[in-house]
């Protein structure tokens, strides 16, 4: 039965193992085949251990609800938190996506801040890049061609562009040199 369960003489609080928002490896370990286990089928959640909610692909930690808080199928969190041991007392937490921006929020974003120069969240954003080093605009316009290759135009096409600002720094330089 997995109302409860006698563990060394005494009774486990299954409160603690689960919950509408949480199921733990502890109860999936457990229950693996329980109908509650069995409803969270196709759930999307987040793997969460004692240093908090993994980070997406597995590599370090953050908060649920942050966006770069790995979100994935139930399905895949069991085989993924499997290598925790029994001691970990890992959850899987119900993720909840974002809600849809509006129109004006995601227009205002792809003027501020396009995805294909790194997005707002970036530190690499191409601008920023460009503002801290003081590159000017020819150096700045070769690492703004550079840092976007491949994500906005063709690949040889931005390289080109890039080449070409390049080309024309390093010429404004040698006559410089020449004056």
């Amino acid at each position: 039965m997995e109302i409860a369960s006698a563990r060394r003489g005494g009774w486990t609080d299954m409160s603690r193992l689960f919950g509408t928002d949480f199921i733990t490896q502890k109860y999936l370990r457990r229950f693996p085949n329980s109908e509650r286990t069995r409803s969270w089928a196709g759930v999307l959640v987040h793997i969460e251990t004692e240093n908090g909610v993994w980070r997406t692909g597995g590599s370090g930690y953050t908060w649920a609800g942050k966006p770069d808080a790995w979100i994935l199928s139930f399905e895949d969190a069991v085989k993924k938190i499997d290598h925790c041991g029994p001691e970990k007392m890992g959850k899987l937490l119900r993720a909840s996506l974002p809600p849809p921006q509006p129109r004006e929020a995601a227009n205002a974003d792809a003027v501020n801040h396009p995805a294909h120069y790194g997005g707002a969240d970036n530190p690499y954003e191409a601008i920023k890049v460009i503002e801290a080093w003081n590159l000017g605009f020819n150096l700045g316009n070769t690492v703004k061609y550079i840092s976007r290759a491949g994500k906005k135009d063709a690949l040889p096409q931005e390289l080109k562009k890039a080449r070409w600002y390049l080309d024309r720094e390093i010429s404004n330089l040698e006559k410089e040199a020449q004056r």
